[in-house]
């Protein structure tokens, strides 16, 4: 079976085509998004704040300025926004500061950054007003705000962003191996010689599952990794995150990453036995590969401590909530990471069954026409 394996491998590296889109592409496709979310959150923002403003709180605006904030103070602030020269402007209407423009998602971090200034510059003034009154015991109550995200991982952002490109290159990384294992074959008419060799039916189908699973998990792979190298690179938070995690967590990430690796190449095995070209091939997957995009979005949408048992038995809610966990959640158990695993594990154990004795039927192995 490895003499299977193995040639099945090789016969892969011949076409270039299978090659680069398992490894380039996703490759491509980290550097891109890594790239797009830092540029987008470091990118130069430029402010106008009006003259009007307290002198005090503008002087606190410009010392704790960001490096990529371009703060300019202005009497015509109005006009010069609506001729494009700000990203957004704080302007005062009677007592309201309003941050006003056209945000995109630096400019929305930058208001709040702003607004969090300004609170604290009225806290700071508010408490020298009441010391300058007098005001020591019985006075009103002064509170201040602040957020503490659950973990280490702040706002998700990352755990998004790692779950995201994860998905994303698992979903691509195996398709071309697949396409080529059963469809491709069907479609180029070489199945049927490849079955007649004094092999099983049982083998012949494992021997290109395995083939297909080894393109996906080695896809797979190279992107967490490069992904997460590329953030200790850009944030510098982010090493500080991973230094927090355990051993034990890194082992289970690792197999849940092989586990939701072996449910996508288990799933591409089906819908290429299913088809009879590549096209039609990837035509049927590409709605699945959509579907891998909802993980992310239900983790950042539900909060942790809402996270629930029957959560991690759903592929790709599960996986999804494994890395956003290893990302600095820090609420699931070694036992949530074992369910994971193991819930993953039995639906990929029921669809190669299924699958396999599609392969033993000549409508599947062979094609319909």
């Amino acid at each position: 079976m490895m003499t299977m394996i193995l040639k099945e491998m090789k016969d892969t590296y011949r076409d270039r085509r299978t090659v680069f889109f398992t490894t380039a592409i996703p490759m491509i496709s980290v550097f891109a998004l890594v790239f797009f979310f830092s540029f987008f959150n470091t990118s130069d923002v430029h402010i106008g704040i009006d003259e009007n403003i307290d002198a005090g709180l503008i002087e606190s605006f410009q010392e704790e300025q960001q490096e990529h904030w371009h703060l300019t103070v202005s009497g015509t602030i109005n006009e010069e926004l609506l001729d494009g020269a700000y990203d957004f402007a704080i302007v005062l209407e009677g007592n309201t500061l309003t941050a006003r423009g056209d945000f995109g998602n630096s400019g929305m971090r930058a208001a709040q950054q702003l607004m969090e200034m300004w609170i604290d510059y009225e806290r700071e003034s508010l408490d020298a007003w009441v010391t300058s009154q007098g005001i020591e015991e019985n006075g009103p109550s002064i509170y201040e705000w602040d957020r503490d995200f659950l973990g280490e991982g702040g706002d998700g952002s990352m755990g998004f962003m790692l779950a995201f490109i994860f998905l994303l290159t698992v979903a691509a990384g195996g398709l071309p191996a697949a396409a080529d294992m059963f469809a491709g074959e069907k479609e180029k008419r070489t199945m049927e010689p490849l079955l007649m060799i004094p092999l099983s039916r049982t083998r012949i189908f494992f021997a290109k599952s395995m083939v297909v699973f080894l393109y996906t998990i080695l896809s797979s792979l190279l992107s967490v990794v490069l992904v997460i190298v590329l953030m200790m690179i850009y944030f510098t938070e982010v090493e500080q995150i991973l230094a927090a995690v355990p051993l034990s967590k890194y082992i289970l990430l690792f197999l849940a990453v092989v586990a939701f690796s072996a449910l996508n190449s288990a799933l591409l095995v089906w819908f290429s036995l299913l088809t009879d070209s590549y096209k039609d091939m990837q035509n049927l997957f590409s709605p699945v590969s959509i579907v891998w995009m909802i993980g992310p979005f239900v983790a950042m949408i539900v909060p942790a401590t809402a996270w629930s048992s029957w959560m991690l038995l759903i592929p790709p809610i599960n996986i999804t909530l494994v890395v956003f966990d290893f990302a600095g959640a820090n609420v699931l158990t070694l036992g949530d990471y074992v369910l994971t695993i193991s819930s993953t594990m039995l639906i990929v154990s029921v669809i190669y069954m299924i699958t396999n004795r599609m392969f033993k039927k000549d409508k599947y192995a062979l094609g319909h026409s």
